[in-house]
């Protein structure tokens, strides 16, 4: 009985391998660093991704570098034309590179009650504790601030 016992548990484990493998494959891009523009020139990098951001219709709110040193643009990416559904995403780099999975906020807008609702918060394990929740929170004001709710959303 040890015997066949053994066998299963290296038949098991060469399954279990092969599952890692394809995951691992099919998620290999999530959290990497992809280089930055001009080598630890996060100047340059910020530069470029305001410019980027911008061309492709999205509107910057807020750039800031946190403690840890990681440069955080918070933008609001275009959904709708009638501004109820808005989604604030991020880009954040640091000299080691940019990261490839950020942080995301969705907000709905109830025209009806004058409320702004948060509708879901998506973040990593490894961005807890990073000060990201805070400024998202803080870019989430900053929109508001701008009078873009309820007349111009």
């Amino acid at each position: 009985m040890p015997l066949l016992m053994s066998y299963k548990w290296k038949e098991t484990k060469q399954m279990v391998d092969i599952f890692k493998e394809m995951l691992e494959d099919i998620f290999s891009g999530q959290s990497k660093k992809y280089p930055l523009q001009k080598k630890k020139d996060t100047a340059f990098e910020l530069s470029y991704w305001l410019k980027e951001l911008s061309a492709l219709g999205n509107e910057a709110i807020l750039s800031e570098t946190t403690s840890k040193g990681d440069n955080i643009i918070v933008y609001r990416q275009r959904m709708d034309e009638d501004g109820v559904n808005i989604a604030l995403r991020s880009k954040i780099f640091s000299v080691e590179g940019n990261e490839s999975i950020t942080p995301s906020m969705y907000l709905i807008y109830k025209k009806k009650y004058e409320i702004l609702e948060i509708a879901d918060i998506r973040m990593e394990d490894s961005d807890t504790n990073r000060g990201y929740g805070s400024i998202f929170m803080k870019a989430m004001f900053l929109l508001i601030e701008r009078s873009l709710i309820p007349s111009n959303m």
